[in-house]
């Protein structure tokens, strides 16, 4: 039988805790609504160390700066993001092995920036002494050294004037030494920040060093990314690109341009509710260089002058890449002596103009300081890396002059004995230079001679 008292007892008590549990959902504050707010996101990438404007006078990082300095004071939800390639390409960053353009780097006002491919090309110690020079943090999540990511971070949170911004860094595994690394599946890493990131940001930016191509893909395969501010395919995207839910830009290469984004965002459901995306070249006519980066670039530039500006030859004609990998080909053959030379494509970084040639023409287009091998092969595997390769005489083997890195590639895949290479230990820059400088030009030294 039930005990009347128990039970008034029980719904006594009951009746009380419920009325508590009222008066603190009561007295509890509500979250204010946080309503929507704006971001601008302004970006570059694949820079190479253009300290200097092109033939025309425009561009420069000097003028980027300007460009990333002048939205910031205008504004205070601007994030500046670098998407990689920061160094490679001039002459300053090829004798200071890239330290300069760090510091240059400094002076635009990035946010922070990811590591592209180039980042890598003077050593990891190099890439260490980067992370200390730059004032800003370099994020990557798919590249370990021992058991720490190779940059400062995978990935980190911006307060930019109330919007909380999750920034993820990624980079290409494309033509990085592997010795001393850990490459991480691209997609599985940057999910893990993507979820890692969220539950404390409003929005989602990959920073991304993988190629536009790529990019697209990422969009499609991991969900939750808003935005991917993209480098490494130089591709100048006018318009932001939907992928996945997410936008991509780029900002093309060699600081022609800087791009810009604007978002309005719902911070309380996370949604992008507009954007405008653009690029903003870096003319001459409507872009003046920032004077603290360009008195930086000056002294940097000094340094160099008396070595670079040297005139060593003359060219008859303008010469564009495809021209001036066949005129180097054939330079090294000669130098080398061998009945072949090759460079894979990438590898020689531009044409060279018409008229006087100075060693800095040279820098710009062969920036790496890469080795010379000779390597013995077969008519089959010549004819396979030489391109058009005409076979004058019938022999068991024919020497190829290329440069260490495409050397190793070509060892790898023939799968080539020792006793065929020869690792000659000389600059294929040093090479070039040696030889116009005897010369006068390009041409072969019988022509010349004459």
């Amino acid at each position: 039988m039930t005990n009347p008292m128990a039970a008034r007892m029980a719904r006594t008590s009951m009746l009380c805790a419920l009325a508590a549990l009222m008066a603190a959902c009561m007295l509890a504050p509500k979250r204010a609504p946080r309503g929507v707010d704006t971001l601008v996101i302004v970006h570059a990438n694949d820079m190479h160390a253009q300290l200097r404007p092109d033939k025309q006078g425009n561009g420069g990082m000097a003028r980027i700066a300007t460009i990333v300095k002048s939205l910031k004071a205008e504004r205070p939800d601007v994030l500046a993001l670098c998407a990689g390639d920061t160094v490679q390409g001039d002459a300053v960053s090829t004798i200071f092995k890239g330290s300069p353009i760090f510091e240059i780097a400094n002076t635009i006002g990035f946010d922070a920036s990811t590591l592209g491919n180039h980042e890598f090309d003077y050593g990891l110690e190099q890439l260490a002494e980067f992370r200390r020079i730059a004032e800003f943090p370099l994020l990557c999540c798919d590249i370990l050294r021992g058991k720490k990511y190779i940059a400062d971070a995978p990935g980190r949170i911006f307060n930019v004037d109330g919007v909380r911004v999750g920034v993820a860094g990624v980079t290409t595994h494309e033509d990085i030494a592997r010795k001393g690394l850990t490459f991480l599946p691209i997609e599985a890493a940057v999910r893990e920040q993507v979820e890692a990131l969220r539950p404390r940001s409003d929005l989602i930016v990959v920073l991304s060093h993988l190629g536009k191509e790529k990019d697209i893909e990422l969009a499609e395969a991991v969900e939750g990314i808003d935005v991917i501010v993209g480098g490494h395919s130089h591709d100048a995207i006018e318009t932001p690109i939907e992928a996945g839910g997410a936008l991509i830009v780029q900002a093309g290469a060699r600081a022609r341009y800087a791009g810009r984004l604007d978002l309005a965002i719902d911070l309380d459901s996370g949604e992008i509710l507009s954007f405008e995306g653009r690029l903003i070249p870096a003319d001459a006519q409507t872009v003046a260089p920032d004077p603290e980066a360009q008195a930086l670039i000056d002294s940097w530039e000094a340094k160099v002058a008396e070595t670079v500006e040297t005139i060593i030859g003359q060219n008859p004609q303008a010469l564009d890449t495809e021209q001036t990998t066949q005129a180097l080909c054939r330079i090294w053959s000669e130098v080398f002596g061998t009945d072949f030379a090759t460079s894979f494509s990438g590898s020689i970084r531009g044409g060279l103009p018409q008229g006087e040639l100075r060693v800095r023409d040279f820098y710009n287009v062969l920036p790496f300081d890469n080795t010379m091998f000779i390597l013995q092969l077969t008519r089959d595997e010549a004819a396979e890396f030489v391109e058009g390769a005409q076979f004058a005489e019938d022999k068991p083997l024919y020497s190829v002059a290329v440069n260490d890195y495409n050397g190793q590639q070509m060892i790898e895949r023939l799968k080539l004995p020792e006793e065929r290479i020869e690792r000659t230990g000389v600059n294929w820059r040093d090479a070039i230079l040696e030889h116009v400088k005897e010369n006068g030009s390009l041409a072969p030294a019988a022509a010349a001679a004459r």
